[in-house]
């Protein structure tokens, strides 16, 4: 199963950084799904054909580890994580009840894949080689699915009021592989965030189209 959910530039995304260090709930979950997720949940990972329009041109490598800093850039700035330079237009601000100024705006898609409850189970439970093999079959699962993304339903709008729609050259995704959920509760699934930046065929950055999405 696919959800798909909006996640604000304003922070919703860190959702994603803060449990990679600590997993999605305190420690007390079965002692195998202990096991695998001791140090809490594995960094992010970087997914997308459209990578290859960051860094001038010159890319970021697919499955190249997510960090703070570049999460940051791309779904707090919409700015290039490797240059700075600008992804389109910046997030418009909104200053808070706090008085301070924060971006607003759609950052990007949380795209959660979560497998029918006995994978979870058969991972959490089997044996070393089972548990690789179910998750490699996740991960082969959730990679298939953004393939068809890209290639089906990716785009961008341009012209007067947005009245054109055309394709892009992929997106940039940053998956995070989760354990468990937050009763501790054996749950494998990765949440993949879809940047709301995509590159057109001009080489012009703009939003993503989220209405197909």
């Amino acid at each position: 199963m696919m959800s798909v959910h909006r996640m604000s530039a304003a922070g919703g995304f860190r959702y994603l950084l803060r449990h990679t260090a600590s997993a999605d709930v305190d420690r007390g979950q079965l002692p195998l799904v202990d096991y695998y997720a001791a140090s809490g949940n594995p960094p992010g990972r970087w997914l997308g054909t459209g990578l290859a329009g960051l860094a001038d041109g010159q890319g970021v490598p697919v499955g190249t580890q997510v960090s703070e800093a570049a999460m940051t850039a791309v779904f707090g700035n919409a700015t290039d994580p490797v240059t700075g330079a600008a992804l389109g237009r910046p997030f418009p601000t909104r200053t808070g009840p706090d008085g301070v100024r924060r971006p607003s705006g759609v950052a990007g898609y949380d795209l959660t894949f979560t497998p029918v409850k006995s994978v979870s189970v058969l991972w959490a439970l089997g044996d070393p080689t089972t548990h690789a093999a179910v998750e490699a079959a996740h991960h082969a699962a959730v990679t298939q699915t953004l393939e068809i993304l890209e290639a089906r339903v990716a785009a961008t709008r341009i012209g007067p009021g947005g009245a054109t729609r055309v394709p892009v050259r992929g997106v940039v995704a940053a998956a995070f592989d989760h354990p468990d959920t937050r009763a501790g509760d054996p749950n494998l699934h990765t949440h993949v965030a879809v940047a709301n930046r995509v590159q057109a065929a001009d080489g012009h950055w703009r939003t993503l189209d989220g209405q197909q999405l």
